[in-house]
This record gives structure tokens, C-alpha cells and sequence, in this order.
């Protein structure tokens, strides 16, 4: 284990890739994981019953008081991986590991309950990524699981060809975000995600940065603007368009929506993350950035 771990005690297995733990009294969204649906959900996954058969073996696997250690992304300290990890709905993020050392994702994808999931980037730590990569080859090569919905659901639920082919996509530009960080120790880069209260502080004083950020969805607010949403709740950070109706905005509206907004249909994947410079201000204590010109918003620095 590379990352920062925390000893946790399971309060209660949710579902194949959320559990609840005791001593925090919080949500874990499980990394690397992404199992089909035991009830219905917002965003449209539909509830199989290789979902149910999923979540019955995550509960086999981490039963009510087992004991388990969770690894989170980066190597900060038991506070503040809280804050910085958490998903858009403020679960923590982080793998786990159980009280015999058996990493859990290794073997939730190995036979075949999950994919391996790298719409949020691919495990940060080269190790876990080769592991996580032949585990999802093994159920692949044996046809079990998710790879044979015909046998686990009596149809075809989810398309996991088009789907791991949009998340490894997301999961590249990543790994490219995190490996220019790494190398440009020198340059202030900022993460919508990670680094979020810091963007607060920022907004407070209306200074200009450049961050890497998901671009989901706009809305049109007083008439005439827009946000454009992350799409996270618990970390509510939006760009600021004016006057969706001028000529600049127009080019930035049009830019966003054939680049990097997703597509309804899923097999026409999009890039989803950019980096994007602007001039942070508060609206109601959030963070926003103001966009004018689409040049702000850019593939590569």
C-alpha cells in the first residue's frame, strides 16, 4: 500500500462498491470498482441481477464488523483525505484492503462483478494498475460476469466495450494531468476536486489560475448566462459564461458541447476534462471561474 490508510470496521456493505464504516460514521465509494444496480438510481444504470449477485458477494467478502484498512490516492494526511477524496456526492475514495490482506477490487473484478472502472483515472499506483488490468483479463478470458450478460442478466444491459472504450479515454487524459504535474513541479496548477477549499480561498480574492477540471453540463441563469457544472454536489465549482446570446459565447457554448460535454449517446464518447485559465469569484460561498474566450479552455498546457 502506497497511499494513506485508515483502519475502518464495516458497519454495513451497501452494494458491490460502496460500504459504510463505523469509527467515521462515513460513505466509501470503492476506486477501480463500478457494479451494475441493486435498486434504481438518477443516473440511469439500469438494476440487474448480477448487480443483487454482486452486492451478496461484496457483503461474503466485508461482513458486518470485519475489520478492514482503506488505501486513499494520495499520501496526505488521516484528516485530509476527507476533503480531498471524496466523490460528487461527498463519499470518501479510497481501495480496500481486508483484514487478511486480500486486496477486495482485485477480486470483485477477477470474477467477473466489476470491470475495472478507470472513468476517474486508471490506480494511481503502477502496481494496482497492472493488477487491476489482468484481473479484468482473467474474467474476460473465462467469460464470466459482466462479459457474459446473457448468461448473469438474460440480456444485454450494459455495453462495456463502448463504455471501458470512453473510460479509458477519460482515464489517459488523466494519467497526462497527473505525469505534467509530476514533471513541472514549478507550474500552480489547481484540481477542481482535490483541491477545492483552496479555490475557495482563491475566489475570496479573485485571483487568476489555471485548473484541471470535468466539464458536465451547462444551465442557463438569469436569462441570459450560464454555468457550466463539474458535475459534483459536494464540491460545486462552475464556470461563468456571460450572455450566452453574444458571438463569443456562442463559440465557447459550441466549443464545450461537440469537445467535452457528454454525449447522449454513448457511443460517441467525449473528452469530458480540460484545463481551463480564468478569474475565480464567490457566488453564495462557491467558487466560479469566469470564461469569456474559448482559448480559455485547452486540451494540454
Amino acid at each position: 500500500m502506497r497511499g494513506t490508510t485508515i483502519a475502518a470496521t464495516v458497519k454495513r456493505t451497501v452494494d458491490g462498491d460502496t460500504l459504510y464504516v463505523k469509527e467515521f460514521d462515513k460513505s466509501i465509494r470503492i476506486l477501480s470498482l463500478d457494479t451494475e444496480e441493486t435498486h434504481a438510481v438518477p443516473n440511469g444504470k439500469p438494476v440487474t441481477p448480477w448487480g443483487k449477485r454482486a452486492s451478496e458477494r461484496a457483503k461474503e467478502l466485508l461482513p458486518e464488523g470485519s475489520k478492514v484498512t482503506l488505501e486513499f490516492q494520495g499520501q496526505d494526511s488521516p484528516e485530509e483525505v476527507w476533503v480531498r477524496y471524496v466523490d460528487n456526492y461527498g463519499r470518501g475514495l479510497a481501495w480496500v484492503h481486508l483484514e487478511d490482506g486480500s486486496d477486495f477490487q482485485e477480486i470483485m473484478i477477477q470474477e467477473g462483478y466489476s470491470p475495472y472502472f478507470s472513468k476517474y483515472g486508471y490506480a494511481e499506483w503502477p502496481q494496482l494498475h497492472q493488477r487491476y488490468m489482468q484481473a479484468e483479463r482473467t474474467a474476460q478470458t473465462a467469460n464470466i460476469g459482466v462479459w457474459n450478460q446473457a448468461e448473469v442478466n438474460g440480456a444485454e444491459m450494459r455495453n462495456y466495450a463502448v463504455l471501458g472504450t470512453w473510460w479509458d479515454l477519460r482515464a489517459r487524459i488523466i494519467d497526462s494531468y497527473r505525469n505534467y504535474k509530476q514533471s513541472h513541479p514549478e507550474v500552480t496548477l489547481y484540481n477542481t476536486r482535490k483541491n477545492y477549499l483552496e479555490l475557495v480561498e482563491l475566489a475570496k480574492r479573485e485571483a487568476e489560475v489555471t485548473v484541471f477540471t470535468e466539464l458536465r453540463s451547462m444551465r442557463r441563469v438569469g436569462g441570459i448566462h450560464g454555468l457550466i457544472s463539474i458535475g459534483s454536489y459536494d464540491q460545486p465549482f462552475e464556470l461563468f459564461v456571460r450572455n450566452l446570446d453574444s458571438a463569443p459565447s456562442q463559440k465557447i457554448v459550441n466549443l464545450l458541447t461537440t469537445r467535452y460535454f457528454p454525449a447522449e449517446d454513448q457511443r460517441y464518447p467525449r473528452r469530458g476534462y480540460a484545463y481551463v485559465t480564468g478569474t475565480l469569484q464567490l457566488f453564495r460561498d462557491d467558487p466560479q471561474m469566469v470564461i469569456d474566450d474559448p482559448n480559455a479552455i485547452q486540451d494540454t498546457l
